[in-house]
Order: structure tokens, then C-alpha cells, then sequence
């Protein structure tokens, strides 16, 4: 069974992880919160990307609010994954969000 896979300018995203995204107003970009971006670094290693980074964004209208510039400045699935385990799922302006940077 074929997966629906959507592309845009970060990286692709599959459906099931679609629902979770917080999109930017011209949805060309997507981050997610902490569970499903774990989920996300999973499946990015399954499928063989190269996960280049991430940023973290509060998911604002409008928006992104990136924050926290520089911390995700990691390559690879094992990097990316333990710099996102250690990050706290909210700030004191509410939830996070991780946006990615993936290449194939």
C-alpha cells in the first residue's frame, strides 16, 4: 500500500503526520509538536532522508515565532532526535513546534 507523501519547501511530510502540522500562512512550510516530530525523525530514517536540522517555532497567526536559533543546527536522525527529546514540549508563551529541514 502506497503512502500519500505531500512536498513542500522543508521537506516532505506524510499523511498521517499531516494532521498534527502546524502550517505557515502559505503553507509551504510545517512544523510539528515534540511526539509527532519524534515520530517524524522516525520515519524520515525509515525512508532514508537526511534530516539536515530543525528550528523551533511557537505556531503564531500569523506566523511561525521562531525561537531558540542555532539549537537545532545538528545533522542526522541520532543528533536531531536527542537535541528534540532534551527540548521541552512548551515555553512559558505556550507549545512548540519543530520545523525541519530534510533533504532525499
Amino acid at each position: 500500500m502506497a503512502h500519500h507523501i505531500t512536498e513542500y519547501a522543508n521537506g516532505p511530510l506524510p499523511a498521517h503526520l499531516q494532521p498534527a502540522a502546524y502550517f505557515t500562512g502559505d503553507r509551504r512550510e510545517w512544523a510539528l509538536p515534540k511526539a509527532a516530530a519524534l515520530d517524524y525523525v522516525d520515519w524520515c530514517e525509515g525512508q532514508g532522508l537526511r534530516v539536515l536540522g530543525f528550528e523551533v517555532w511557537y505556531p503564531t497567526t500569523p506566523g511561525p515565532t521562531v525561537t531558540d536559533v542555532g539549537l537545532g543546527n545538528v545533522e542526522g536522525t541520532a543528533a536531531v532526535r536527542a537535541r528534540i527529546l532534551e527540548h521541552p514540549e512548551r515555553y512559558v508563551w505556550g507549545p512548540v513546534v519543530f520545523n525541519f529541514t530534510v533533504a532525499r
